[in-house]
């Protein structure tokens, strides 16, 4: 009897843990830039700096900056540089969100990024949380260095980062190319799919397979 009992109960235990798996949000609006780029902000000549610098920097304006409908079959923003050799080029896109709850949250993510050229110097896409007046860096959610031609690929966003649930952020994707110092060849980059997911303090993130959201899973059933 008692063994009927504490099998029951941890039935029970186990089915109200999975009704209530908890599942953080992708909080970034139009994030797979559906047929347009409404949501998102621009600022070309500016982003910012290098993996694992914390300011700003500010240059020469992407030749072409924008929305493009079919990016090597995707949509997605698009930056392409001019083709001066060894000048460099930069511009950021960013929308506002709130992160969402009260108290202490973690914030992590993932982006699908491209690039092609001819001749390669070298370049780089980023993600970042700015104040939500775009003036003041917060943290790096993500980065990588671009050397070299490269498909579609999807790059999860680093570690967490700790915010303040209840406070507006800007999150700023920036992209930067300089030119080969021997030939001009313009690079182009692409971003697509950039979710920022949000969540309390101690649990652990994981992201299932074709979903924006990350999921929090339960340890004990």
């Amino acid at each position: 009897m008692l063994k009927s009992v504490t099998i029951f109960l941890l039935f029970v235990f186990c089915f109200f843990q999975i009704k209530t798996r908890v599942f953080a949000l992708n909080m970034v609006a139009n994030y797979n830039f559906n047929g347009n780029a409404n949501k998102w902000t621009a600022t070309n000549g500016s982003g910012t700096n290098t993996c694992g610098s914390t300011g700003s920097i500010s240059d020469n304006n992407m030749s072409t900056f924008t929305y493009n409908g079919a990016l090597s079959s995707q949509t997605a923003w698009q930056a392409v540089t001019g083709s001066t050799k060894k000048l460099a080029y930069v511009g950021n896109i960013g929308q506002t969100l709130t992160a969402p709850g009260s108290g202490n949250v973690v914030a992590s993510g993932k982006l699908s990024y491209y690039s092609t050229a001819s001749g390669w110097g070298n370049g780089w896409v980023r993600v970042d949380m700015y104040n939500q007046a775009n003036s003041t860096y917060v943290a790096n959610i993500g980065c990588t260095l671009i050397t070299a031609n490269k498909a579609w690929t999807t790059m999860n966003l680093g570690s967490t980062v700790a915010l303040t649930g209840g406070t507006t952020y800007f999150v700023r994707v920036s992209m930067y190319g300089k030119n080969p110092t021997s030939t001009g060849a313009a690079m182009t980059f692409g971003v697509d799919n950039i979710d920022v997911n949000f969540a309390p303090v101690g649990l652990a993130v994981t992201t299932p397979i074709a979903t924006t959201n990350a999921q929090f899973p339960d340890n004990f059933c």
